[in-house]
């Protein structure tokens, strides 16, 4: 779950949500800057709008931080973040192997500073007690890897293309759930390669005004890109227990967050 401050608010975005509204990203790439995604195309978009898949149960009921507020998903305790990428990579595996290795990657990725492809993003420290745990999930979601690339024998400089895109199109939209745009904040989205085993640039997103994000360069195929997707708003406050949290959470009416994109 992306939790915003608002106003004496909390805006809360769905991370299947979210990564619904990275697929669109992911659907809409390409043009005059960017190759569009031509190979293993529906795997890819598959991969992309279901990369949180996994959330959807834990967010079904979805729980308190030690101060009485909604986890994060920064800060949701690692035994369970890893239990939630490990499901959603299973449940893709049964539809679309590629789609899984994809989605593998990335969630391994979150633990090993996205093999050193988003240096400007620090790294989670791993929480108390967690080592066992997290080192289990890489363990299994390697071999996992393994037999996957065994199978597939995919055309690695695309794969690994298609990874960094995907941290780009993730990043992208959690930004965008996570700040004002009205702050005019610039958010580095890494250094993108242009074309698979092409020359590489830095994607910065930055914010210009109500509802409005800029992005340079230009990745997309249309001049302007609208997206949306649902939020709620609960208090800003410390709740007594999860069940009146969830009872807030599902008595908040359904609101429309909506952004535009543009050039730079």
């Amino acid at each position: 779950m992306v939790v915003r401050p608002v106003g004496g608010l909390l805006c809360l975005t769905l991370q299947s949500d979210h990564a619904r509204a990275s697929g669109e990203v992911a659907a809409h790439w390409g043009g005059r800057h960017f190759a569009r995604v031509e190979h293993h195309r529906r795997s890819v978009l598959l991969a992309t709008a279901h990369h949180d898949a996994g959330w959807v149960d834990w967010e079904r009921a979805p729980k308190l931080n030690p101060k009485a507020r909604p986890y994060s998903f920064l800060e949701i305790p690692q035994v369970q973040h890893t239990q939630i990428y490990a499901q959603g990579v299973a449940a893709l595996h049964r539809h679309d192997p590629y789609a899984a290795l994809l989605v593998s990657l990335h969630g391994t990725g979150l633990y090993n500073g996205r093999y050193g492809h988003m240096p400007h993003i620090p790294v989670r420290p791993l929480d108390p007690g967690a080592d066992g745990v997290v080192a289990t999930f890489l363990a299994d979601q390697k071999e996992r890897q393994t037999a996957l690339i065994t199978l597939l024998q995919p055309d690695q400089t695309l794969l690994w293309t298609y990874y960094r895109w995907l941290q780009a199109w993730d990043g992208i939209t959690l930004m965008m759930a996570m700040f004002d745009p009205q702050e005019e904040r610039a958010f580095s989205q890494g250094v993108m390669p242009l074309t698979p085993g092409g020359s590489e640039v830095p994607l910065t997103l930055k914010g210009a005004g109500t509802d409005t994000w800029t992005l340079d360069p230009w990745p997309f195929i249309p001049d302007q890109l609208d997206l949306a997707w649902p939020v709620r708003y609960v208090e800003d406050r410390g709740y007594e227990g999860e069940a009146e949290f969830q009872e807030a959470f599902y008595a908040a009416a359904t609101r429309e967050q909506r952004v535009t994109l543009r050039p730079a």
